[in-house]
C-alpha cells in the first residue's frame, strides 16, 4: 500500500495540470530515481522509473482530485519550486504529507515526509526524488 501511495503522489506531481500559478516542467521523457524508507524495517528502497510528461505546468492542488478526506493546507508554488502539505483522514486513518520539488531545465529533485496513524500505530516514511529529462517522448 505504501509503495502505491508514494508512486501515486509522485506521478500526480507530473500529470493533470494547470490552475493558477504553476511549476514549469519541460515536457518529454523523464527518468526518476526514488529512494524511500521501508516503513517496517527503516531500510532504504530505490526504484527507477521512466514517464512521458506531456504537460508543461503543475499545480499541487491537482493532487487533491479524487482524494476524499484530504485537504491541501500548504501550496507554495513558483516557476521552479513547489512546497506542499496535505492532511488526510479516512476510515480511522490519519496522515500528514509534506513535500517539496524543484525543477530547473532538465533536472529535478525533491523529498516528501509522510506520517500515518492507524489503529493507534504511527508510521513515518520518507522519500527522495532525483529526476532528469532524457529527451523527447517516443511517438506511437
Amino acid at each position: 500500500m505504501t509503495k502505491s501511495l508514494y508512486s501515486a503522489l509522485f506521478f500526480a506531481i507530473f500529470s493533470n495540470l494547470t490552475l493558477g500559478e504553476s511549476l514549469k516542467v519541460n515536457p518529454g521523457l523523464w527518468e526518476t530515481k526514488m529512494t524511500r524508507t521501508n516503513p517496517m524495517s527503516g531500510e532504504p528502497v530505490t526504484e527507477t522509473t521512466q514517464e512521458c510528461i506531456h504537460e508543461s505546468e503543475f499545480n499541487p492542488a491537482q493532487l487533491m482530485r479524487g482524494m476524499d478526506g484530504c485537504k491541501l493546507v500548504k501550496n507554495d508554488i513558483s516557476e521552479h519550486a513547489v512546497k506542499f502539505k496535505m492532511q488526510c483522514e479516512s476510515q480511522g486513518t490519519t496522515s500528514s504529507v509534506e513535500g517539496n520539488y524543484k525543477v530547473k531545465n532538465d533536472q529535478g529533485s525533491g523529498d516528501m515526509q509522510i506520517q500515518m496513524t492507524m489503529m493507534g500505530q504511527t508510521m513515518n516514511m520518507s522519500m527522495k526524488w532525483q529526476s532528469k529529462r532524457l529527451g523527447d517522448c517516443k511517438k506511437g
